[in-house]
């Protein structure tokens, strides 16, 4: 009998990688009766003749009539030719775990869910395993709409993956989801904005399990996915993660997709730094390139790109005025019709580099510090897309904001901040710590010396800043 389940290859003039891939199906695919759909960017006799090795699986290659600048298109222009009743998307580089595989077929057989999400782990190019997902989450699975799933997994890096998406076929146009990518600011990710888009109000299950090694290479190589659009778009490397994210979250915001809290409380995960605020990475990313803008080198943003973000980020970060003020003026400075002086132009670069390495620095020490929404009994309470949370012991708050948060231990979850308020009362005090990346004041040293009157001398109390609320 044949699969409900098809197994979907975008490829772009890899075909080692196809045929080390179909090497791994193979049998599997086989006895499963899987079929397989190659969608090649463009046309080549040389992926031919590796398809035709493999005479035993039912392949489908499907090569394109002209070429696309990004895999995305590739990936949904090919959509429509598949049959079967759920499609699973994997990239042609990465390395299948057969386990969780059987897990995903089963699934599909009895064929009661719409969408799966799961989690992945990584490989290094020499084929060592390392102990590291994409996401850090201590339970099995969870059900999730759009929202919730984009708040506690992040936009950049787990959602974006290709090789860990099931999706109901029906539920996917090829005409629709080319227009969502042509009509994107950016098509690059515009998979991702496109999933939440036509899941919107549906059940998304999230599943603990690595169905995929991913290979660790990098990506910084002038000829890669995002230096390759750079080129044929004649826009900055960075505006997929600029411009491209903003113009894509504020079509999610608009269609009730995704909140603008969901937004600010954003995590990705990265396998050298952790867990991190990815609104605070595309501010980082904007504020380098306008700098880069300053100093006229490579693609520039038009004035219509600065406006988009300067619009979207007011939305998500209204306290962020000072860079508001800044982003003014490079519109005035650079799109403006009368020149500004050379000395202008050398204070405005000055400001922008002292802001951003400001920024950069308060980022990587502090990233919850933007959902802190309330602080009581010493406790501080953070706000997580339609959560509130509050850390109980003294970790960083982002190792606990994943899809396990109920089942932990050492905070509190509530929807409502008196309920969860109303639970901080019944522990013990705990001693004040208050953030910011300001230098202290008159009042912070005031406060400081209340706080050694009234604390046990036990307790160590840190004064980062005062946060005025």
């Amino acid at each position: 009998m044949t699969s409900n389940l098809a197994v979907l290859i975008p490829t772009y003039k890899r075909s080692n990688r196809i045929e080390q891939i179909l090497g791994q199906l193979s049998r599997y695919a086989e006895d499963k009766n899987l079929r397989i759909y190659v969608a090649e960017n463009g046309e080549s006799s040389e992926l031919e003749s590796v398809i035709a090795k493999f005479r035993n699986l039912d392949i489908k290659h499907l090569p394109a009539n002209s070429l696309y600048s990004t895999g995305e298109e590739n990936l949904f222009r090919a959509w429509d030719y598949v049959e079967e009743e759920y499609v699973w998307i994997i990239g042609d580089d990465d390395v299948i775990n057969f386990e969780v595989l059987n897990d995903l077929t089963d699934r599909c057989s009895n064929g009661d869910f719409l969408a799966l999400k799961y989690n992945s782990r990584f490989i290094t190019e020499s084929g060592k395993h390392l102990d590291y997902f994409t996401s850090r989450v201590a339970t099995l699975e969870t059900t999730n709409d759009t929202n919730s799933i984009a708040a506690r997994l992040g936009f950049w890096h787990t959602l974006a993956s290709f090789s860990t998406w099931v999706i109901k076929r029906e539920l996917i146009s090829s005409a629709e989801a080319m227009d969502w990518v042509k009509s994107s600011k950016s098509p690059i990710y515009s998979h991702v904005s496109y999933f939440l888009h036509v899941l919107n109000g549906k059940p998304i299950n999230f599943v603990n399990l690595p169905l995929v090694y991913y290979r660790v290479n990098g990506y910084v190589s002038s000829d890669d996915h995002w230096g390759r659009y750079s080129k044929i778009s004649k826009k900055p490397r960075n505006y997929p993660w600029t411009v491209g994210f903003a113009a894509q979250l504020n079509r999610l915001i608009e269609e009730d997709a995704i909140e603008i809290e969901s937004i600010r409380a954003s995590i990705g995960d990265h396998l050298y730094v952790g867990p991190f605020s990815e609104n605070n990475s595309m501010i980082n990313l904007f504020l380098l390139q306008l700098i880069s803008d300053l100093n006229g080198k490579n693609y520039s943003y038009s004035k219509d790109d600065v406006l988009l973000m300067l619009d979207f980020l007011r939305k998500i970060r209204p306290e962020l005025v000072d860079l508001f003020s800044l982003v003014e003026r490079f519109i005035n400075s650079i799109h403006s019709i009368g020149k500004i002086s050379r000395i202008e132009r050398k204070q405005l670069k000055n400001d922008l580099n002292k802001y951003q390495e400001n920024f950069n620095s308060n980022m990587s020490r502090k990233p919850a510090e933007h959902l802190l929404v309330s602080r009581f009994n010493g406790y501080n309470v953070y706000q997580i897309g339609k959560l509130y949370v509050s850390v109980i012991d003294s970790g960083n708050v982002f190792e606990y904001i994943t899809l396990e948060m109920e089942n932990k231990q050492n905070f509190f979850v509530d929807p409502s901040l008196k309920n969860l308020c109303a639970r901080l009362q019944l522990l013990p005090i705990k001693p004040v710590i208050i953030h910011s990346n300001e230098e202290l004041s008159w009042k912070s040293n005031n406060l400081m010396r209340f706080l050694k009157k009234v604390v046990p001398l036990k307790y160590k109390v840190i004064i980062k800043t005062l946060i005025s609320r």
